[in-house]
């Protein structure tokens, strides 16, 4: 909250002012109950809080990213090779210290992963790099070190005595998060956090890198454990394995669920991104929008966002997206209006061409309902999912729109707001 002189003596300390220059300053903090602790507070909250909550905070971890100093380019921090010494150290420390059998045979099947992968993501983690995604970030965002205050969660307890762990990506810090919210079995306030961050950064690119963040991730907290005190020996490695696993689980599949593509149909207006968050938790699946990349990474650059050839440069990036993610292992909702037979068959030939389902839900609702939603200074619509709408282009994709064929039709699951939600995650459930 600020800073205050203290005044006086080292014996007799004071806050009062006493004509003498200060002889120490203080730090002025907030208390908060342990109480409040994320670790407890998730227990104590249904799971729906818990997911509400974990997306608001998604939202304002986008923020923060967005705002945070970016690397310098003459920087000595944030360097290829540092982060792979900083992987590699956690395989070394943990078998210097650990004579366990199972935990020297995790890591050594994760170290020659961790190689094999860092020279693939080699391009990437450069591009990275040179777009300006190595950020000043907190640094150790674990669930230990967020709390539940005046209604909402904050993080603290940022990094600042190591300049190396301070300038990472951001899909590094965010990936810090999401593996111990998974750790704890808290997979639906992950994705919800994961999706409200994307509605905000639209970083799609950069969710090839997640898998293998988190799993570096995992290692650290495994290593943190091995080297923490504890009296029994047995519990402390029982800790080391179960972050080990988490490890050795994310190496096998990013994801709880199989690699399925399912895209949304629909007029502005219709509820599709609605519906597309509320799926994102639950099903879960990673939901990349058209709206949001078309605000966030093409409109600087583009006179006319709704132009033809815009709206084909959107879906033909999210395709290649969805490609990385689903053989990543990710399930992808890719939340569009696809009023065109040529995006639709588009991501359908994409699913085919990688062996996964797919699936298309179609919104049905009547045109009378659009428009009121379209017009109402009432209705509420969340403006971080992009859109733009109005009358003028609902009328423009009434008349390009083209019908589903009767094939498409077989393969679409109906939504209708009086049906809910639910049906149709049954019917996705069935994918499995």
């Amino acid at each position: 909250m600020g800073v205050l002189p203290l005044f006086g003596s080292p014996k007799q300390p004071q806050f009062e002012p006493d004509g003498n220059p200060p002889i120490e300053y203080t730090v002025k903090m907030r208390e908060f109950s342990p109480n409040n602790l994320i670790a407890h507070w998730i227990r104590r909250v249904s799971p729906e809080k818990c997911a509400s909550s974990f997306a608001e905070f998604g939202t304002y971890l986008a923020e923060f990213h967005q705002k945070a100093p970016v690397l310098p380019p003459n920087s000595p921090y944030g360097q290829l090779p540092d982060l792979a010494q900083a992987m590699m150290d956690n395989f070394s420390v943990i078998a210097q210290n650990s004579q366990n059998p199972e935990i020297r045979a995790a890591i050594r099947s994760l170290e020659i992963e961790t190689k094999n992968r860092l020279e693939d993501l080699r391009p990437l983690l450069q591009r990275r790099k040179d777009q300006g995604w190595i950020r000043q970030l907190h640094g150790d965002l674990q669930v230990a070190n967020l709390v539940y205050f005046d209604k909402r969660i904050l993080a603290f307890d940022r990094i600042e005595f190591n300049p190396d762990f301070q300038w990472i990506d951001t899909l590094s810090d965010l990936g810090f998060l999401l593996m111990d919210l998974e750790h704890q079995g808290q997979i639906k306030a992950a994705y919800a956090c994961l999706n409200a961050y994307l509605d905000k950064t639209a970083d799609y690119e950069g969710l090839a890198l997640l898998r293998f963040y988190k799993i570096y991730r995992a290692l650290v907290r495994a290593k943190i454990a091995l080297l923490s005190p504890h009296p029994n020996q047995t519990t402390r490695e029982q800790a080391v394995q179960a972050y080990l696993n988490d490890a050795l689980n994310l190496q096998k599949a990013p994801s709880p669920r199989r690699p399925v593509l399912i895209i949304t149909h629909g007029y502005s207006g219709s509820g599709k991104s609605h519906l597309a968050r509320i799926l994102g938790q639950h099903f879960p699946a990673l939901v990349l929008r058209t709206d949001v990349y078309r605000q966030v990474q093409v409109l600087p650059s583009q006179d006319s966002p709704y132009s033809p050839e815009n709206r084909a440069q959107v879906y033909l990036q999210l395709r290649d997206f969805a490609r990385t993610l689903l053989q990543e292992g990710y399930p992808v909702l890719i939340d569009g209006t696809f009023l065109k037979a040529e995006q639709r068959h588009c991501f359908r030939n994409l699913a085919q061409s990688l062996g996964c389902p797919y699936r298309m839900i179609d919104f049905k609702i009547t045109e009378k309902t659009l428009k009121k939603r379209l017009t109402s200074p009432t209705q509420t619509r969340n403006p971080r999912f992009g859109s733009e709408a109005n009358l003028t282009i609902l009328q423009s994709q009434m008349s390009e729109a083209e019908a589903l064929s009767p094939e498409e039709q077989t393969e679409a699951i109906i939504y209708q707001t009086r049906t809910g939600w639910a049906r149709v995650l049954v019917e996705l459930r069935r994918l499995r």
